[in-house]
C-alpha cells in the first residue's frame, strides 16, 4: 500500500520556500514514488520484521514538507512514529546546510534520537530525501538509491556519502534493486 499527500499553494505551485534547481514536477513525483515503491518493497520482502515506513520529501533550505508517502503496511502508531523521525531528518538536515546527509549530524544521545536515513539532492536549492521505518542503514541506503535511481545523484556522490557514514547495506540494496529495475524495465 502506498499512501502519498502533496502540498501546494493556493496557486497549484508546489509549496517551497524557494526557486528549486530541479522542480519537484508531478513527473519527477511519480519517478519519486515508483522507485522508493520498488526500493521498499525489495526490503519488505528480504529483510525480516520490516513492515514499511514513510518517505518525506522536504525543502533543502528549510525541511518544509513537498511529499509525504507511507510504503508497506502500518499502523497509525507507526505511521506517526516514522513520519515523526523522516521529518526530524530532514529539517535538521536543512539546519545543516553544509552536510548532504543527516548521518553527518547523527546524535542518539539526544531525546529524541537523531537517526541517520536523509540525504540531500542538487544543494541547497534541491530538496531533502528522508525515510525511517527501516534501520538507519537501510534508511539511508533507500534514500542514496532512491536518489540515484531518479538520476538526481550519480554513484561517485552517492559512494562518497557511503564511505563517509561506512554504510555496508548500500552495495546490497543498490545491487539488487539495479537488476530489479533492468528486469522491471525489460518488461516493457
Amino acid at each position: 500500500m502506498v499512501l502519498c499527500s502533496i502540498l501546494c499553494r493556493k496557486d497549484g505551485d508546489f509549496m517551497s520556500s524557494t526557486k528549486l534547481v530541479t522542480p519537484l514536477t508531478v513527473g519527477l513525483i511519480q519517478s519519486i514514488v515508483a522507485s522508493a515503491g520498488d526500493i521498499t518493497d525489495y526490503i519488505i520482502k528480504n529483510e525480516e520484521d520490516k513492515k514499511g515506513g514513510v518517505l518525506y520529501v522536504g525543502d533543502s533550505k528549510t525541511g518544509l514538507p513537498l511529499l509525504s508517502c507511507v510504503f508497506g503496511s502500518l499502523t497509525e502508531e507507526k505511521i506517526t512514529k516514522y513520519k515523526f523521525f523522516a521529518t526530524e531528518k530532514a529539517e535538521r538536515l536543512a539546519k545543516t546546510s553544509w552536510h548532504d546527509t543527516s548521518w553527518q549530524s547523527r546524535d542518539m544521545d539526544t531525546d529524541p534520537k537523531g537517526y541517520a536515513g536523509a540525504v540531500r539532492v542538487n544543494g541547497t536549492e534541491g530538496f531533502i530525501l528522508s525515510f525511517s521505518g527501516f534501520t538507519e542503514e537501510q534508511d539511508e541506503a533507500a534514500m542514496l538509491v532512491l536518489a540515484m535511481n531518479i538520476g538526481l545523484m550519480n554513484g561517485e556522490a552517492a559512494a562518497l556519502l557511503v564511505q563517509m557514514s561506512k554504510n555496508q547495506y548500500f552495495c546490497k540494496l543498490q545491487n539488487n534493486c539495479v537488476s530489479l529495475l533492468r528486469r522491471l524495465h525489460n518488461r516493457d
